[in-house]
C-alpha cells in the first residue's frame, strides 16, 4: 500500500461514501472501485458477481496450501434513501468526523476491512482470507446467502460482519419474520352492510386480540436478549366506501430470540384466529409467512471467539464490551449455514439511516488495525525463522548498514534520531537500500527502527500515535521491498526468502550520547522493560519475523529483552557491542552473556555488531564455548564513531572485510553482515563466500 491501512481505510471510506449506493447504477460503482483498489493495492483473487445487475456484489481471497483457518470479512456497500440529507454523498471531513450516508452503516466498516485486507495480503498467512462486499443488505440481504449456496465462499472457520456497532462486538441479534394475514369476507353494497362480510372488521378482531396476547411474549423476556416483538406494520383493505370490504391483509413484523424460530409465533397466530372464529363464525383468515431472517447467536465460550475477542481488546487497548445487535444482519444468513459470526464495527449505530449520520475517523482507524491484528491472530501471519533460512544457506548473509547508504543518497543524519527521522521524510530511500541489500545477496534485512522510540519521536514533537505509526511503517517498508524483490528476481533465483528482523536498539541509542557503546545507563530493571515493550509489541504485530536486538553494551538489557520476546511467543537474536576480544563494552565477558542467554529458547542466535572486526574472531570462540546457539556477526568497518559530533574516523582495519568474513566463517559464525560504513558491495563478497562455504 502506499499509505499506511488505517489513513487507507478513512481514504476509502470517503471515496465510497461519495457514491450514491442507494441507486443500481451507484452500486456498480461501488463495487468497481472495490474491485479496483484491490487489484491495485494486492495480488488477492477478485471476482466480481452479477456484475451486469443493479445488484452486484465482490469477493476477494487470498488463500494458502492447508489453511489452518478461514477467516471471512463480510460488509455491504448499499444505503437508504438519502432523502432528508443536504448533502449526502459530499463525503465531506470536517474536525476528524466523516459525514454522509453510510458512512456508519456501513461504509466506514468496508474501508476498515479493506484497509486491514489489503495489509494482510502483503504478507504470508497460513490461512485463507475472504473480503465480501454485498449491495442488498438494507432491504434483501439474499446475496451473502446466494454466495454460500453458489459455493462462492466456503463454509469458512468464523465470520466477521462490519455493521457499526460502537467498537462492541455483538455476538446475538433476533431472528426476524414478515408474517401476512389475510382476511376474506363478502363484498355488498354499502348501504346494505348486513349482505356482505366485512374483512376490515375480521382484520380489527384479530388486532383486538392480538394486542391482548402481546403482553404475553413480554413474559418471555431473556436477560441478554431482552422479549420476542410482534409489530404491525401495514394493513390495508377495501377498495371504494360504498362497498363492503371483501379482503383485507395486515403484515406482522416479527422478531424472535436466538435459538427460536418463527413457527412457535405462527402457531400462537393460528391459536388467535381460532378465537376469533369462536367469536365470529363468519371469520375466516389465512396466515402466511412471507420472509424470515434468521438469528444469530454466537456461544461466547466458542474458542476461535475468544481469540477474536481477546485480540481485538489488545487492539484497542481496552476490553472490547460484548453486546447484543437490536437490528437484523447478514450474519443471520451465514449463522444459517453454521458459521460462527460476529458484528464488530465502527460507528454509532444510532446514527445509521439519520439526516445527521456521520462517523469519527480515529475510529475507522482503531478497527481497522483491530481487524488486521484479528486477521494475524486466527491466520497465524507465517513468519519465516532463522532455522529455515539457516538449513537452506547454510551460512546466512545479513545486510550492511542503513545509515551509510542514506548518508550517500544525500539524507543529513546527525539527528538524535538518526536514520529513524527518514521513516518521516522520505521512507521511499530506506526501501531502497533494503532493495540494494536484497540485490545484493542478503538472506534478510533490518529495520530502520533500530533508533525508532516512541519517546525518541515524542521528543522530537511527534505524538504517539505518530510514533507508533512510524515504528510500525519501518516493518511495512521492508516487508514490501521483500515482497517486491522475491516477485521479481529472488524466487527465480533460488534464493531463500528473506528475513524481516525488526532491528530494537539499546536504550543508549535513545539517549543519542554513545552511550551503547558504554552501558551505564543509570536506570532500573522495570525501566529497560517499561522502554523495550510497547515498541517490540509494534514491531512483531506489524510483521517481522524475528529482534534483531543489536549493539546492547550490558547484559541486563540483553536479558530483559529475551524476557520480553519470551512472554510475547517471540524470537530474536541479541547481538553485542563490544570493546575487547573477549568483553562486552561495559566489561561484562561474552562468555557470562553466552552462557546467561542460552537458557532462552526464543534467542535464535547470540553474537556482535557494530564492534571493531579484529576483535570478531575471538568473540566468536568465546561464544561458541559457552552457547551453543548460531552465532551472528556484523561488525563495523574498523573505523571509530564520534558520538559527538556523529562522524566516523580513522582507517578501516587492515584487510578487505570479505577476509575477516571468511576468518569469521571458519571461526564458527553462522551469520554474518555488516553494521555501520559498511556497503552493499561488502554483503555482495560475503554473500559470493557464502555461497561458496554452502
Amino acid at each position: 500500500m502506499k499509505e499506511r491501512y488505517e489513513n487507507a481505510a478513512v481514504t476509502w471510506t470517503q471515496q465510497f461514501c461519495r457514491i450514491n449506493s442507494f441507486l443500481g447504477a451507484g452500486k456498480r460503482e461501488a463495487v468497481f472501485l472495490a474491485e479496483k483498489i484491490l487489484k491495485e493495492s494486492c495480488d488477492a483473487t477478485v471476482t466480481v458477481y452479477d456484475a451486469d445487475t443493479e445488484e452486484p456484489y465482490i469477493i476477494a481471497a487470498k488463500t494458502c496450501e492447508n489453511p489452518k483457518f478461514q477467516l471471512l470479512l463480510e460488509g455491504h456497500l448499499d444505503v437508504v434513501s438519502p432523502e432528508g440529507m443536504e448533502h449526502p454523498f459530499d463525503g465531506e471531513i470536517k474536525d476528524g468526523i466523516l459525514y454522509g450516508r453510510g458512512s456508519v452503516d456501513m461504509k466506514g466498516g468496508c474501508g476498515a476491512m479493506l484497509a486491514a485486507f489489503v495489509s494482510a495480503c502483503q504478507k504470508m498467512l497460513e490461512g485463507d482470507l475472504y473480503l465480501m462486499f454485498s449491495t442488498d443488505e438494507e432491504y434483501a440481504g439474499e446475496e451473502i446467502k446466494k454466495a454460500l449456496e453458489k459455493g462462492h465462499l466456503p463454509k469458512v472457520d468464523f465470520a466477521l460482519i462490519a455493521e457499526p456497532t460502537g467498537a462492541t462486538m455483538a455476538t446475538a441479534h433476533k431472528g426476524e419474520a414478515w408474517i401476512d394475514v389475510e382476511f376474506f369476507g363478502k363484498s355488498a353494497h354499502s348501504s346494505m352492510p348486513h349482505m356482505g362480510k366485512n374483512a376490515i372488521y375480521m382484520a380489527t378482531a384479530f388486532l383486538r386480540n392480538l394486542q391482548a396476547y402481546l403482553p404475553e411474549m413480554e413474559k418471555m423476556t431473556h436477560p441478554l436478549y431482552g422479549a420476542p416483538t410482534m409489530s404491525v406494520g401495514t394493513i390495508e383493505g377495501g377498495s371504494t366506501p360504498n362497498v363492503v370490504p371483501p379482503y383485507a391483509k395486515m403484515t406482522i413484523d416479527l422478531r424472535y430470540l436466538p435459538g427460536e424460530n418463527a413457527e412457535k409465533y405462527i402457531r400462537a397466530l393460528e391459536n388467535l384466529a381460532v378465537l376469533c372464529k369462536m367469536e365470529d363464525g363468519d371469520f375466516s383468515a389465512k396466515i402466511t409467512k412471507v420472509g424470515e431472517w434468521n438469528d444469530v447467536c454466537t456461544d461466547r465460550e466458542n474458542p476461535h471467539f475468544l481469540r477474536i475477542w481477546q485480540t481485538a481488546s489488545k487492539a484497542m487497548n481496552k476490553e472490547v464490551e460484548l453486546s447484543v445487535m437490536t437490528g437484523w444482519g447478514e450474519g443471520g444468513f451465514v449463522n444459517l449455514y453454521g458459521i460462527p459470526v460476529v458484528y464488530f464495527g465502527p460507528g454509532e449505530n444510532g446514527l445509521s439511516h439519520r439526516p445527521e449520520e456521520q462517523i469519527h475517523v480515529d475510529e475507522i482507524k482503531k478497527v481497522a488495525l483491530a481487524y488486521e491484528q484479528i486477521i494475524n491472530e486466527v491466520c497465524g501471519m507465517k513468519r519465516n525463522t532463522l532455522e529455515e533460512v539457516l538449513e537452506q544457506t547454510g551460512i546466512m548473509v545479513a545486510d550492511g548498514a542503513m545509515a551509510t547508504e542514506l548518508e550517500r543518497m544525500g539524507c543529513d543524519l546527525n539527528d538524535s534520531l538518526w536514520s529513524a527521522k527518514v521513516l518521516a521524510e522520505q521512507p521511499e530511500l530506506i526501501g531502497k537500500v533494503h532493495r540494494s541489500y536484497f540485490e545484493a545477496g542478503a538472506d534478510c534485512g533490518i529495520t530502520a527502527s533500530y533508533q525508532a522510540t516512541i519517546d525518541g519521536f515524542c521528543k522530537r514533537g511527534f505524538t504517539e500515535a505518530e510514533a507508533e505509526e512510524l515504528i510500525r511503517r519501518s516493518v511495512d517498508i521492508m516487508v514490501k521491498e521483500r515482497s517486491d524483490w522475491w516477485q521479481t528476481e529472488g524466487k527465480d533465483a533460488g534464493r531463500a526468502y528473506p528475513l524481516v528482523c525488526a532491528s530494537v536498539g539499546p536504550y543508549g541509542a535513545y539517549l543519542a550520547d554513545g552511550s551503547e557503546y558504554r552501558g551505564n545507563y543509570g536506570v532500573s530493571k522495570k525501566e529497560l522493560r517499561n522502554f523495550h515493550k510497547r515498541r517490540m509489541e509494534l514491531l512483531w504485530d506489524a510483521g517481522a519475523d524475528i529482534f534483531a536486538v543489536e549493539t546492547i553494551p550490558c547484559l541486563e538489557e540483553a536479558l530483559v529483552a529475551a524476557e520480553l520476546t519470551k512472554e510475547m511467543d517471540a524470537a530474536c537474536w541479541i547481538s553485542f557491542s563490544c570493546k575487547s576480544e573477549t568483553e562486552i563494552s561495559d566489561g561484562t565477558k561474552i562468555a557470562n552473556c553466552a552462557k546467561a542467554l542460552e537458557a532462552f529458547d526464543c534467542v535464535k542466535a547470540i553474537g556482535i555488531n557494530c564492534t571493531a572486526p579484529h576483535f570478531v574472531e575471538s568473540l566468536i570462540k568465546e561464544i561458541k564455548n559457552n552457547s551453543a546457539k548460531p552465532i551472528i556477526v556484523y561488525p563495523n568497518s574498523g573505523e571509530e564513531y564520534d558520538p559527538v559530533t556523529k562522524t566516523w574516523h580513522g582507517n578501516k582495519d587492515g584487510k578487505c572485510y570479505c577476509d575477516f568474513a571468511a576468518e569469521w566463517i571458519a571461526a564458527g559464525a553462522k551469520i554474518v553482515g555488516g553494521c555501520c560504513r559498511t556497503t552493499p558491495d561488502n554483503i555482495r563478497e560475503v554473500a559470493e563466500l557464502a555461497r561458496k562455504n554452502k
